[in-house]
């Protein structure tokens, strides 16, 4: 898994996710992983950066015990959020979510472009990191 916040290099979204997932524990963490939501391939290839993103910044700003990452969907919007307990082993985690790299800014950049949003908080020792992405209909092959 190349955890770098560029561009997708065509890994699909279930395999992203697993990679990290193992990435994750291999590490030690914790991982707690929900996914009940099926996006279409435009949606995936928007979020495969996130969770790359979102793991790389795990794994180098903060020593966490633990992951959670869901992904669901209600009327018209994909839900992502991937959390820690964010226990910083260098310093804050993205200047206490001022987004000090240029990832985040970067992801942000690329969701808004899409229709979407992306949030980074910090509260309570959690850091979580929350995407919404309009969903998009398949359309029916004819």
């Amino acid at each position: 898994m190349a955890l770098v916040a560029g561009e997708a290099r065509d890994l699909p979204l279930d395999a992203e996710l697993a990679a990290a997932r193992d990435v994750l524990a291999s590490a030690g963490i914790d991982v707690r992983m929900c996914v009940s939501a099926d996006p279409s391939p435009e949606a995936a290839a928007i979020l495969v950066p996130v969770v790359r993103e979102a793991v790389t910044n795990i794994l180098k700003h903060s020593s966490a015990s633990y992951c959670v990452l869901e992904m669901t969907a209600d009327v018209g919007l994909l839900h992502l959020s991937i959390s820690n307990d964010g226990r910083s082993g260098t310093g804050a985690p993205l200047a206490e979510v001022g987004y000090s790299g240029n990832g985040l800014r970067n992801l942000t950049t690329r969701l808004e472009a899409a229709g979407g949003h992306l949030t980074a908080t910090r509260e309570d020792g959690t850091f979580s990191l929350a995407v919404q992405l309009p969903l998009v209909e398949r359309q029916p092959v004819v």
